[in-house]
C-alpha cells in the first residue's frame, strides 16, 4: 500500500507528527492531494509554533495570495501586526486586503512602535498612505512622538505631506525632543515641504531642544532656500540658541556659503557674536572657510574683529597655516601687527605651529621677524621650541636674530639644545656668525643645556665643531656637573673623554663630581667617576659623612627642574619660586633652598611652589 492509498484523515494525522515547518512544507509538496489535505494544518502550525513567520514574509514580500489563503483557512491574522509590515514595504494591495479583514486595527504598531501610517509616510508610499487615510487612522501617534506628518516632512515626501495636511494633520505637534515638522523639513533642506507647512500655518518661532528654531537648523545645514523662506515668514535672524549661537554664526562656522549669503542679504547682524564671544568672521577664520570670509568682508565685516583672548581672523588663519586665507585677509587690509592677549603675532603663531608656507606669506607682506611676545619670544624662538626646522630656515633667511634672548636669556640655540632638536643645532652650526658661547641669565651656554638635558647627539655635534663644553654657569658648575647630577651617563662619558676637567674641581656648592655621584645614589655613575679618577691617578676620596639619596632624583624630561642645581624637583617636596626672575619661571628645589641658595637677587622673596609635573 502506498502513502496515497491512505484516507485523508490518516494523512492529516501523519502530518501532525511533523513538528518543523520545513518538514510539513516538504510533505505537502509531494503532490496536489497531500497539499490540499495538510495546507490548513501547515498554516495553523506556523502561527502556533513559528510566530506566523510565513504571514510576516507574505506581508513583507507582497504575496497577497498567501494572505488570502490564510484568511480563507480561518487564520486570525488580526492577531499579528502585519499591516505596518506591508505598509512599510509599499504593498498597497496587501494593505487594502488587511484593512478589509475584520479585526485588523489601522493604528496597530510594530515592535519598534511605528504605526502603519507613519511607516508608509516615512517611505513615501503615496498609494499606501491614501488607503490608510481612508481607514481614518490616528494622525498623531507614533514612536518617540514623531507623527506621520513629521516623518514625511523629515524625509521630504511632498505628496505624502500634502495628503496628510489635507486630511487635517496638525503642523504643530512636536516629537518628544521638540522637533516639529517644520524643523525637520528645514534641517534637511526640503524647501517644497517647508512651503506647504508654512502655507498651513507652521510656526517659524517654535524651538526644540537647546532653543533651536527651524532657522537655526536650516542655517546650520546650509539650506539657503529654506533660510530665505523662513525669514520671509518672520523668522528672527538674531535669536540665539541656549549656547548663544545665532543662525549666522552657525552658518559661518560650518562654511555654509548659501545660508550666509541669504542671512546677510536679509539683514543678519554680521558683528553679532555667539555666546563665547566669537563673531561670524572669527568663526569662519578658525574653521578655514575662505569663501565665507570673502562674503563677510564684502558685507563690511570687521577684518580685525577679536574673539576670546584677543584672536583675530588673521591670527586664527596663521595658527591653522591657511596661507590662502592669510592672503585674502591681508589683501583686504588685516593688521599684520595685531597680537592676541598674550602678545603673540600672526608670525609667531605660524612659526610656533610649524606652518612654513604661512610664515612665508606673512613675511612677504612685511611681518616683522624681530617682533616678540610678552615673554620675549621671537618667531625664531617659537619655531625652535617645537623643532620646526623648515620654519627656522625661512626665518634665518629673512634675517632672524639667532642670538637674542627671551626673558630667561635663552636664545634659539639654547632652546634647541635644551629640547634636543639636533636638526636645528645642525642648522645653526651651518649658519654664519652664531656665537655658541653666549650665556643665558644663569650663565649657561647651549652646550650646558645639552649636557643638562642628556642630549648626547647634540653634545657630540658641539664637540665635533669645537664648541666649548667647559664654560661654568653662574653657580660655578661646568656642564659635566649637571650631567652627573641628572644621571646622564652617556653625556658624562662624552665629556670625560673630551678631557680638560679637573677631577677635583669644585662647583659653587664646594662639591666635586665624586661628591655628586655619591650623593645621587646611582651606583653606575659613581663607578664611572671613580674609574676616571683612577685613570687620572688622582687622589679624590669619598665623603664618609655623606648619606646617599635613598631614591635617586629621577630625570623626567617634562618635569619641573631647579634653576640652581638643574635637577628635577621631587614629588611631595615643596619647591620655591621667584615671581620676578625670568618672568616668574625661576624655581629653586628644596635641597638648594635648604642650602640657603636663592635666585639671582637676594632682595626677592621666594614663595612656596607645588609642581604638578615632578620627578
Amino acid at each position: 500500500m502506498s502513502l496515497l492509498d491512505l484516507a485523508n484523515e490518516l494523512l492529516l494525522a501523519t502530518a501532525k507528527f511533523l513538528d518543523k515547518d520545513r518538514d510539513l512544507d516538504a510533505f505537502a509538496k509531494c503532490n496536489r492531494r497531500l497539499y490540499s489535505t495538510v495546507v490548513s494544518h501547515l498554516y495553523r502550525h506556523n502561527v502556533k509554533h513559528s510566530f506566523a513567520t510565513s504571514l510576516d514574509w507574505a506581508a513583507r514580500s507582497g504575496r497577497i495570495e498567501t494572505l488570502q489563503r490564510a484568511i480563507a483557512l480561518g487564520v486570525e491574522i488580526h492577531q499579528f501586526a502585519l499591516l505596518p509590515i506591508a505598509a512599510n514595504e509599499g504593498h498597497t494591495a496587501c494593505v487594502d486586503l488587511l484593512l478589509a479583514t475584520p479585526g485588523v486595527d489601522v493604528n496597530v504598531k510594530n515592535a519598534d512602535g511605528w504605526t502603519s501610517l507613519a511607516a508608509a509616510a516615512r517611505q513615501g508610499h503615496v498609494g499606501v498612505v491614501k488607503s490608510l487615510l481612508r481607514a481614518e487612522p490616528d494622525l498623531r501617534t507614533n514612536y518617540a512622538g514623531w507623527s506621520p506628518l513629521n516623518v514625511a516632512a523629515n524625509d521630504g515626501h511632498v505628496e505624502v505631506v500634502k495628503l496628510l495636511l489635507d486630511k487635517g494633520a496638525d503642523v504643530s505637534i512636536p516629537s518628544d525632543s521638540g522637533w516639529t515638522p517644520l524643523k525637520s523639513a528645514a534641517c534637511n533642506g526640503h524647501d517644497e515641504v517647508v512651503k506647504l507647512l508654512l502655507a498651513h500655518g507652521a510656526d517659524v518661532h517654535v524651538t526644540a531642544e537647546r532653543f533651536w528654531t527651524p532657522l537655526h537648523s536650516a542655517a546650520n545645514s546650509g539650506h539657503g532656500t529654506v533660510v530665505e523662506l523662513l525669514i520671509d515668514h518672520g523668522a528672527n535672524t538674531a535669536v540665539a540658541t541656549a549656547d548663544g549661537w545665532t543662525p549666522l554664526t552657525l552658518a559661518a562656522d560650518k562654511g555654509r556659503a548659501d545660508a550666509v549669503r541669504v542671512l546677510v542679504a536679509k539683514g543678519a547682524d554680521i558683528s553679532l557674536p555667539c555666546g563665547n564671544g566669537w563673531t561670524p568672521i572669527t568663526l569662519a577664520a578658525d574653521s578655514g572657510h575662505v569663501g565665507i570670509i570673502k562674503i563677510l568682508l564684502e558685507c563690511g565685516a570687521d577684518i580685525n574683529s577679536t574673539c576670546n583672548n584677543g584672536w583675530t581672523p588673521l591670527t586664527l588663519a596663521a595658527g591653522a597655516g591657511n596661507e590662502d586665507m592669510i592672503e585674502v585677509l591681508l589683501e583686504h587690509g588685516a593688521n599684520i601687527k595685531t597680537t592676541n592677549d598674550s602678545g603673540w603675532s600672526s608670525l609667531l603663531i605660524a612659526a610656533d605651529r610649524g606652518h612654513d608656507d604661512a610664515v612665508k606669506a606673512l613675511l612677504s607682506h612685511g611681518a616683522d621677524v624681530h617682533t616678540t611676545n610678552r615673554g620675549g619670544l621671537t618667531a625664531l624662538h617659537a619655531a625652535t621650541e617645537n623643532g620646526n626646522v623648515e620654519v627656522a630656515e625661512v626665518l634665518l633667511a629673512h634675517g632672524a636674530d639667532s642670538m637674542v634672548g627671551n626673558k630667561s636669556g635663552w636664545n634659539p640655540v639654547h632652546i634647541a639644545a635644551h629640547n634636543g632638536h639636533s636638526d636645528l643645532i645642525d642648522l645653526f652650526l651651518r649658519t654664519p656668525d652664531i656665537d655658541f658661547n653666549l650665556k643665558d641669565n644663569n650663565g649657561r651656554t647651549a652646550s650646558y643645556h645639552a649636557a643638562m638635558r642628556g642630549n648626547a647627539l647634540i653634545v657630540a655635534l658641539f664637540l665635533s665643531h669645537s664648541v666649548s663644553v667647559t664654560i661654568p654657569d653662574a653657580y660655578n658648575a661646568m656642564p659635566i656637573f649637571s650631567a652627573v647630577r641628572n644621571g646622564h651617563e652617556a653625556v658624562v662619558d662624552q665629556l670625560l673623554a673630551a678631557g680638560s676637567y679637573g677631577i677635583d674641581q669644585l662647583d659653587g656648592f664646594e662639591h666635586n663630581l665624586l661628591w655628586w655621584a655619591q650623593r645621587s645614589g646611582r651606583p653606575d655613575m659613581l663607578c664611572r667617576i671613580r674609574e676616571h679618577i683612577r685613570q687620572q691617578d688622582a687622589s679624590v676620596e669619598l665623603d664618609e659623612d655623606l648619606v646617599s639619596e635613598q631614591s635617586p632624583v629621577r630625570f623626567v624630561r617634562d618635569a619641573c627642574w631647579c634653576e640652581v642645581c638643574t635637577r628635577c624637583t621631587v614629588l611631595g617636596t615643596t619647591s620655591y619660586e621667584c615671581p620676578t626672575c625670568d618672568g616668574g619661571y625661576f624655581l629653586v628645589c628644596a635641597d638648594c633652598y635648604e642650602a640657603d641658595v636663592r635666585c639671582r637677587d637676594s632682595s626677592h622673596e621666594l614663595i612656596p611652589h607645588e609642581c604638578n609635573r615632578m620627578a
